[in-house]
Formats: structure tokens, C-alpha cells, sequence
């Protein structure tokens, strides 16, 4: 289901080249969010749903516009990316421990700035 709208995502980046620039679509997602606030109440879900996909289409815009315009390599890679990073803090998730979501949140920026500096010959400053 997903990879059809990150399709339709990248279709209207590309066709629509102009119509939208990153900032818009940022600013875009602030709002929507503000929507999503304000629809968060019980017997709601409808508006609520309604208002969380206009927040995922700017995502996905974003992501299309950074994949097009080379900032990232690929939508499914920032997909795989939270994947792995979530799959290593879900330990400390579920037990609640702090001490243990800090130390892994650690050892992630240890491991990314390594992969940054591998990557690109400098740290990232």
C-alpha cells in the first residue's frame, strides 16, 4: 500500500516540478500537523485519518524532492534507515529504561558519524 503513494509521491514531484518547492511542502507538514492536533478527539477518526494523510503526502513529497534532487539516495533507504534504528531502540521502548534508550541513542551517533566520516572523508560539523 505504501509504495503505491511513494509513487504517486515521486509522479507529482516529477511532473510538477515547479508547482512545490521543499519549503512549502516543510511548512506544509507544520500545519498539517496542527490539524492533526486539532482533530485528536474521541469519535473523530475519520477527520483525524483524513488529516494524517495530508501530513504522510508532504513527507513523501519531501522525500521524492530529496531523491530527485540527489540529498538522499532513495526513499526505501530512509525507510530501511528507521527500520534499523527503531528496531535497536525498541528493546529500551518496551522496558521504559532511559538509561538504556540513552546508550543506545549513543552508540547510534557513535556509529553514524563513523559512516558519515567513511562516507564522505569528514565529520559532519
Amino acid at each position: 500500500m505504501i509504495e503505491s503513494f511513494v509513487q504517486r509521491a515521486r509522479k507529482n514531484v516529477a511532473k510538477n516540478n515547479n508547482i512545490q518547492s521543499l519549503d512549502v511542502y516543510l511548512q506544509d507538514i507544520t500545519a498539517e500537523i496542527d490539524e492533526v492536533r486539532a482533530e485528536i478527539k474521541k469519535h473523530n477518526h475519520l477527520y483525524l485519518q483524513d488529516e494524517l494523510a495530508d501530513v504522510l503526502w508532504n513527507y513523501l513529497n519531501v522525500l521524492a524532492i530529496l531523491e530527485r534532487d540527489g540529498l538522499i539516495k532513495s526513499i526505501d533507504e530512509v525507510f530501511a534507515c528507521g527500520e534499523e534504528k527503531y528496531a535497536q531502540r525498541f528493546p529500551a521502548m518496551l522496558s521504559g529504561s532511559r538509561t538504556q534508550w540513552n546508550a543506545i541513542k549513543a552508540k547510534q551517533k557513535e556509529v553514524l558519524a563513523k559512516k558519515h566520516k567513511t562516507y564522505y572523508g569528514k565529520n559532519n560539523t
